[in-house]
This record gives C-alpha cells, structure tokens and sequence, in this order.
C-alpha cells in the first residue's frame, strides 16, 4: 500500500543520513586523535575542532533538540496506552470533542 511504501522509504532515508553521520564523526574524530569518549563532556570537547569555542553550546543544542523531538513521540504513546486502559476510542484521524 501507498502508507507501507511511504514509511518504508522514509525509513530507508532516515537510515542512510544517521549512517552518514555516524561515519564523518567517527572520520573526523579519528582524524583528531580521539578515540575514547566517555562522558558528555567528552563528546562536546570532541566538537571543538569543528565548532571552536562554540562547541558545548552546539552539543548543548543538539541534546536539547533531541529531547524536544522525544516530547510528541511520548505524549502520543501515553496517550494511547491511557485511552486502551479506559476503553476510549483513540486515533489521530478522530476529532476532539
């Protein structure tokens, strides 16, 4: 179906960005000597050579971001598991009252 194709291609997509990611910042870190990273702060330090002095800030950015993209996620899953437990009709394509 149109809805299978369209989860399945973006999945795909989705996949082949975070594996691009991941392999320019395990090339870049390589690159840099650093080769442990055990804390957060270890990985906002592994950023200056890219970000400078604005490299905490810049992880800072990326964990909160993290974060806010979770919140839907999460809001969406209580949701649903509330209205199967009250035995409410659930679903994005329902009104609200």
């Amino acid at each position: 179906s149109r809805l299978m194709k369209d989860s399945a291609g973006g999945f795909l997509v989705t996949m082949i960005i975070s594996l691009c990611i991941i392999a320019a910042t395990a090339a870049t870190l390589h690159g840099a000597g650093t080769t442990t990273i055990a804390t957060a702060a270890d990985a906002a330090a592994a950023l200056r050579p890219i970000a400078g002095d604005f490299a905490f800030a810049l992880f800072a950015i990326g964990i909160i971001g993290t974060g806010l993209l979770a919140v839907p996620v999460l809001a969406g899953s209580a949701a649903y598991a509330l209205s199967e437990v009250m035995g409410w009709r659930a679903g994005l394509e329902l009104k609200p009252r």
